[in-house]
């Protein structure tokens, strides 16, 4: 059975003063390791690691869900992740647009929806893969990936605004996003682009990306770019009755969807302290909010739209570690290691019960094959797939929650 080195020793590690998580975080280092595939089809220049052999569209590579696999495999394998983060660079287009999903469908390749893109959060990984010890250089030769899709990024996803948008409202069925069928999208503009708070904040991202990997002018010109773009962000996107950061055409309503994403732009850095702090102590705190049983609930129990399907109220762990991410960025340490604990701790008590993990979870610590996934799709079974590692890094997850309670 393959095996990817180191893994296994560093879910032992982040189990270590949470003996009840060892047998789950084990089980998900193995998961890893039966997820590699080697490439028969001469499309990536390393094996492959799927997003979990329980996906009910697979075998698939990709999206951002690659990105999240990669923050557990970093920790005892960094070579393999970065391994994985040329995988996904090699899918890249010459307009600089990264595709969605890379599939196999009977056995032949196939790059799901030409159209759209995924959210560039792989940028982020090389940070990640820098703090675990790569040399640093990896952010010169990554840097021409990201001048490219920030290119796509301007030529196709940016609103009359100024600011950007993703094309879940203009075209239907692409959740390009990665937020299938979420509340935000329920109604809006179909006619344009509008600006999203995830679509705006990646786009700073790829920005921030290029200013810092890069030299000269271009640089230069991308921290200007980025500074104007974070000052935007601040202001024309942040609901302040809320105390939230929403799309740009809801800010004057006063019942707006209330979702997750709205925490982008504390996992970059880009809210100042003050929203922070009302984000993560009114919406990431609060039981009628995002704090559920298993955090985070990607919709508020408070909001209109909220049900148990998929993107619209159910907790994904990718998420819970996202908003854990930007509570250590403003020094809320307390915040991650509750939102994390409590995470986890569902997650291993449901993975004592069936034996695997599951694509998303009840945010009221109900059974997740209890939660409903695409009701109309009628090629998958209507309930979150299970040994799906795409949105589980919960390796990761267990590693920040000792980090945050020891202080580091």
């Amino acid at each position: 059975m393959p095996t990817i080195p180191g893994l296994a020793a560093a879910a032992e590690t982040a189990s270590a003063d949470r003996p009840a998580w060892a047998p789950m975080l084990a089980y998900v280092a193995d998961l890893h390791g039966r997820s590699v595939r080697e490439d028969t089809h001469g499309i990536f220049p390393h094996p492959w690691e799927e997003i979990g052999p329980g996906y009910c569209y697979g075998p698939a590579f990709g999206h951002w869900d690659i990105v999240h696999q990669c923050h557990d495999t970093v920790l005892g394998s960094p070579g393999h992740a970065q391994r994985q983060l040329e995988n996904t660079l090699a899918l890249q287009q010459d307009d600089g647009r990264m595709p969605p999903i890379f599939r196999l469908l009977d056995g032949k390749p196939d790059l799901h929806n030409p159209r759209t893109s995924h959210p560039p959060v792989w940028a982020l990984l090389v940070e990640r893969l820098v703090e675990a010890g790569v040399d640093p250089a990896i952010r010169r030769r990554y840097l021409p990936h990201a001048v490219k899709q920030l290119g796509w990024f301007d030529a196709n996803r940016r609103t009359e605004e100024g600011l950007y948008g993703y094309a879940d409202l203009t075209l239907e069925g692409s959740f390009e996003s990665g937020v299938d069928d979420g509340v935000r999208f329920l109604d809006g503009p179909t006619d344009r682009l509008v600006p999203f708070v995830d679509a705006s904040s990646h786009a700073w991202l790829l920005m921030d990306a290029v200013a810092r990997w890069g030299d000269g002018e271009r640089a230069a010109e991308a921290r200007r770019r980025a500074d104007t773009l974070a000052e935007r962000i601040r202001g024309e996107l942040w609901h302040d009755g809320l105390g939230l950061f929403v799309d740009g055409f809801r800010t004057e309503e006063e019942n707006p969807p209330m979702a997750l994403e709205g925490m982008w732009p504390l996992v970059l850095g880009i809210a100042s302290a003050e929203q922070a702090d009302r984000f993560i102590d009114g919406w990431l705190l609060d039981p009628d909010a995002f704090f559920g049983v298993h955090p985070c609930r990607t919709v508020a129990r408070k909001s209109i739209g909220y049900e148990m399907r998929m993107w619209r109220g159910p907790a994904w762990n990718s998420m819970t570690f996202w908003a854990c991410s930007g509570c250590v960025r403003y020094g809320r340490h307390d915040a991650a290691a509750r939102i994390l604990e409590r995470a986890l701790d569902d997650s291993a008590a449901h993975f004592d019960r069936t034996g695997t993990i599951f694509e998303f979870y009840h945010p009221d610590g109900d059974a997740p094959e209890s939660v409903a996934r695409k009701p109309y799709a009628e090629d998958a079974a209507n309930q979150p797939c299970p040994d799906y590692l795409g949105h589980n890094p919960m390796i990761a997850m267990a590693d920040l929650w000792q980090r945050v309670r020891s202080g580091r």
